[in-house]
């Protein structure tokens, strides 16, 4: 999508000015030639307004009653032997590229499924892919930008348009790409700032934070930087009780399609990694593993859950949303802004560095493959550690 501030043309939008009182105002004219030939104009002050008219216009147009998709898509390009909607692409490109030529993992798929059905599905799911347009298409990008879409869900969006287009591509269901005339400009704006609690916040939630069911979890989480799939999958025979350290080697997450539990490899092959633990870590565990002896597994679903160490009342793992609530009643009640379970990682990294210790070894314990990524997605700058740096500094 173009933008005439950045001095780039829109087709069907043309600029005209007008005086007022003395003063000369500048609009935009919007319009296009609809299926029967008949001219649609519509006039604005605001270009991005005038942007949005013509695409939404284009839309009600060529998915009109009157079949008129179809006549422009036979005027266009030959009739395809074989057709398929765009929702038969997606499931052959999910299936073929990202199950099996890629092995993603449970949880990289549900992803990609998600992002599909909640922001792609209703607007061209039904379509043939040879009738998909590039209006379309920007109708799909401007809606997630006004959602206020983060970058991260905007580039899945994009990767799977892109992808779909590019596998119609290859099987031959398409004669021209619609992409051509597509811009996925994103938005500019500050990067939110991730959630890290200060060594205050940290001291007060161990404090008063003991009341929570899942209090175990979160300090340990707090304490070895694990990811909230790694806690879950930590099994007892992963304990190294003579030298006090943990073997990473899988993750666990709830499959809500399936409702059951499913076991991963971790999310890369660094993150099959060992991590020595603190007393507090280590307090934790055997904490856990004099417990264990005592409370008895119930119901059928628990069985086969005995050989991990972070289990909830019903002697089952905790699934995600569960954590997050019961971090959500911590804040609450103690008066601190909420967090999310990655927010523990957060913190447990940004801790490492703030006690000046090697950003090398971080990345270890991390389990990350990129250096780039520990220091910038995981590492932040608390309030405190600025007045103390600042108490030190020397310019000259």
């Amino acid at each position: 999508m173009a933008d005439r501030k950045r001095g780039k043309k829109k087709t069907g939008i043309s600029t005209y000015t007008k005086k007022c009182n003395g003063n000369v105002y500048t609009y935009y004219m919007a319009h296009f030639d609809n299926q029967y030939g008949k001219r649609v104009q519509k006039s604005f002050k605001d270009f991005e307004e005038a942007e949005r008219w013509l695409i939404e216009e284009k839309h009600k147009d060529l998915h009109s009653e009157a079949n008129g998709r179809e006549q422009c898509t036979a005027k266009s390009q030959p009739v395809m032997h074989c057709r398929k909607k765009v929702d038969e692409v997606f499931e052959d490109w999910l299936t073929e590229v990202i199950i099996h030529k890629r092995k993603c993992k449970y949880n990289t798929i549900r992803i990609y499924r998600c992002r599909y059905e909640h922001r792609i599905q209703s607007y061209i799911g039904d379509l043939y892919i040879d009738q998909v347009t590039s209006e379309d298409i920007e109708r799909i990008w401007i809606a997630c930008i006004d959602k206020n879409d983060a970058n991260g869900m905007l580039s899945k969006v994009k990767y799977i348009i892109v992808s779909l287009i590019k596998e119609a591509r290859r099987r031959k269901l398409i004669n021209t790409n619609p992409l051509d005339e597509v811009e996925f400009d994103m938005p500019k704006g500050k990067q939110k700032e991730r959630r890290v609690l200060s060594q205050a916040e940290q001291r007060l939630f161990e404090e008063k934070g003991t009341f929570s069911a899942h209090y175990d979890e979160f300090v340990f989480a707090l304490h070895t930087g694990l990811r909230c799939g790694e806690l879950s999958a930590l099994k007892w025979s992963n304990i190294n009780w003579a030298e006090r350290k943990i073997r990473i080697n899988g993750t666990l997450y709830w499959d809500n399609d399936q409702k059951c539990f499913r076991e991963n490899s971790t999310k890369t092959e660094k993150g099959q990694r060992t991590i020595p633990l603190d007393p507090t870590a280590y307090k934790i565990l055997c904490k856990r593993r004099d417990q264990r002896k005592v409370i008895p597994l119930k119901g059928d679903m628990s069985e086969g859950f005995e050989k991990y160490v972070f289990l909830n009342k019903d002697g089952e793992p905790t699934r995600n949303t569960s954590f997050n609530r019961s971090l959500t009643a911590i804040t609450k009640r103690i008066g601190i802004d909420n967090l999310t379970m990655h927010c523990l990682r957060h913190t447990f990294a940004t801790r490492w560095i703030e006690n000046k210790k090697s950003p090398k070894v971080l990345q270890a314990i991390l389990g990350h493959a990129d250096f780039a990524m520990t220091m910038n997605l995981y590492v932040h700058t608390t309030e405190e550690q600025a007045d103390d740096e600042m108490k030190t500094f020397v310019m000259f």
